[in-house]
Order: C-alpha cells, then sequence, then structure tokens
C-alpha cells in the first residue's frame, strides 16, 4: 500500500472495510448485548431501544408474522424489558437459556445484519483493540475487513 493522503486511511484492495470506534463503557455493555453492531448507513452500535423499534416496525421486520407465530404458540409478544433479556441470553451464548424467542430474534439480527459482540466470533476477520488518543482518551476500535 502506498500514502498518497497523510491521517487518512486508504486502501487499492477489493477488500471490504469497517469500523467503529467507541468509549470503553459502551463497549463492555456491546459485550453484555446492550447494543448490536451494524455496517448499513454507516458503521455504528444500536442500542437495545434503538433494535425494538426496529423488530416492531413492518418495515423492518415480518412483526406480523412474528404476532401470528405468537398466536400459534400461544405467547405473548414480547416488550422492550424481554427483548433486552433475549439480548442479554444471546449475548451470554448459554445454549442452556435458549429459546424460541431468542432462536426468533437471533435470525432476525442476522438477517438484518446486526451484529452481537460474541456473533463476530464466527468471522475470522474481526479485531478488537484498544487504543489511547494523544489526548489521552480511551477508545475501542472494531469490526472487519475481508473479501466480500
Amino acid at each position: 500500500m502506498r500514502t498518497i493522503r497523510h491521517s487518512t486511511f486508504e486502501t487499492n484492495s477489493s477488500s471490504v472495510h469497517a469500523i467503529c470506534i467507541t468509549d470503553p463503557e459502551t463497549f463492555e455493555a456491546y459485550k453484555k448485548g446492550d447494543y448490536a453492531f451494524t455496517s448499513w448507513g454507516g458503521d455504528k452500535l444500536l442500542s437495545a431501544e434503538e433494535l425494538f423499534e426496529k423488530f416492531t416496525s413492518t418495515e423492518y421486520s415480518n412483526w406480523d408474522e412474528y404476532l401470528t407465530w405468537c398466536e400459534e404458540h400461544k405467547k405473548e409478544a414480547m416488550n422492550l424489558e424481554d427483548f433486552k433479556n433475549i439480548l442479554h441470553i444471546l449475548a451470554e451464548d448459554d445454549w442452556n437459556k435458549k429459546t424460541e424467542e431468542s432462536d426468533y430474534v437471533s435470525d432476525w439480527l442476522r438477517g438484518n445484519s446486526y451484529q452481537m459482540y460474541n456473533y463476530l466470533g464466527y468471522d475470522e476477520f474481526e479485531t478488537f483493540e484498544e487504543f489511547k488518543t494523544i489526548k489521552g482518551t480511551e477508545v475501542v476500535a472494531f469490526g472487519y475487513y475481508g473479501h466480500d
């Protein structure tokens, strides 16, 4: 790689690159399941509340299909607290705690390119690094690179 402009990241490769930079507290919350990473529309972390809003929207999910599924299985539709609990179960990756609802949410997350922290491990191109800026601010940079 050849430097053309200083203080920029440039590549002439055909690889895919995505990066997210956040503070250590938010990164820890991400690891616990309070956020999910997306590279659609800009690399960013979405909070559980933002994810639930998308999950219950017919624009981003099959909410009507989910409600039908609940009716067929004689279950109540999940609320925000239920959704947050499911995100935490998915973050723990404990198969003993998984339910049909957590599988449903997991499929929805993956189908919409939302990545939980522990899901990133399935992609061999993931990297996580902690840095301090010149002024001493602690940040965590993460994302992925690899072939599309």
